[in-house]
């Protein structure tokens, strides 16, 4: 005759028997996956399948059958297994829950910087400057072999077509260009240069050339620049009326192996931003439009598997998407700037 307490016992034998086996399963993903084994298995999707969710299964089944002995060793009740399983839920929901809410996350800390869009259209003259990523022009010295490192060194920015289509613009005096997100107070870079149009007569004997290669007309630059006007190249003014900032999303290396290094700590998940911001002389902001993305743990609690071409393979806490827009939506200057500004009214070409 079966008694309760040998069904207890029964039950009790399969999670262990269950948690076992997942636990064996996931040990032989996780010595698998740097190796090339574990490339060959995403081709039997099954048997890939299987080793991937096999971390999860694991941590959950151990993670019940843990609960069930202590509530057995508590107090035995046949409900044993139910509240074991309950109170798993409940653990798996609230440790990724509270990390993302309440915990230092990156992405709600710059999602809480809202985006401002004037009413009406910004009028922007004076001295600009343009701050931003894309304004490196590696063609200014044609020719000459460099490293990236004495590129950055010894190569100025150039006037590429943001900096022209600012230019060209009735009211404008001067451009100046540098990197974007840099500590104000620093100054500028090595790289940073002043670029205004002079009349032909006015003219110097070595004068810049415009990044022709992004969205300007060549020909009718070529014939302006020779006829009527002069593109000239100066140390960087010192103050702006307006500055232009344009920040992109990048991800160092660094960065990228810090992922892999804290894959199992409940650290806050890196945040990207693709952003747009003026500001006038007083460092007030007008104008802000932001792409954020970024990630959260997975609710509930599992375990997630990176496998790029060109990366390496490796599991880590499940991560979900966070974004503010598209995945495949931008911040467009060009767009936005004529939008809400009047740069782009080339009135005086």
């Amino acid at each position: 005759m079966v008694t309760k307490q040998s069904k207890r016992r029964r039950i009790d034998r399969v999670l262990a028997i269950v948690a076992l086996s997942w636990i064996t399963v996931a040990v032989a993903a996780f010595w698998l996956a740097p190796t090339a084994i574990f490339v060959l298995l995403a081709y039997l999707i099954i048997p890939w399948l299987i080793i991937g969710i096999a971390p999860t299964i694991a941590l959950w089944s151990l993670t019940i059958w843990l609960f069930n002995e202590l509530i057995r060793f508590v107090k035995p009740t046949r409900w044993s297994p139910l509240f074991a399983l309950l109170a798993t839920i409940a653990i798996m929901t609230a440790i990724p829950a509270y990390k993302n809410k309440w915990g230092s996350h990156p992405y709600y800390a710059m999602a809480s910087e809202r985006d401002i869009l004037p009413s009406t259209r910004l009028t922007l003259s004076g001295d600009i400057m343009l701050l931003g990523p894309q304004l490196h022009d590696r063609n200014w010295r044609s020719g000459k072999s460099m490293t990236s490192e004495e590129y950055d060194t010894l190569v100025p920015w150039s006037c590429n077509a943001l900096c022209i289509a600012t230019l060209a613009t009735a009211g404008v005096n001067s451009v100046t260009v540098d990197e974007g997100g840099r500590n104000r107070n620093a100054g500028f870079s090595s790289n940073a240069r002043t670029f205004r149009l002079l009349p032909k007569r006015n003219c110097p004997a070595i004068t810049a050339t415009p990044d022709f290669e992004h969205g300007v007309d060549n020909e009718e630059w070529k014939l302006r620049l020779s006829t009527k006007e002069c593109l000239i190249a100066e140390r960087p003014r010192p103050d702006a009326d307006f500055v232009v900032e344009i920040r992109k999303p990048q991800i160092s290396d660094y960065e990228a192996n810090a992922a892999i290094e804290s894959a199992w700590a409940f650290d806050p998940l890196p945040a990207s931003v693709d952003r747009l911001e003026i500001r006038d002389a007083s460092d007030r902001l007008l104008f802000r439009k932001s792409i954020i993305r970024g990630y959260a743990y997975f609710v509930p609690l599992a375990v997630g598997l990176e496998m790029e071409m060109r990366g390496p393979t490796y599991f880590h806490w499940a991560r979900s998407s966070l974004a503010n827009a598209g995945p495949y939506d931008e911040i467009q200057p060009s767009q936005l700037l004529p939008q809400y500004t009047n740069l782009g009214e080339f009135s005086n070409l």
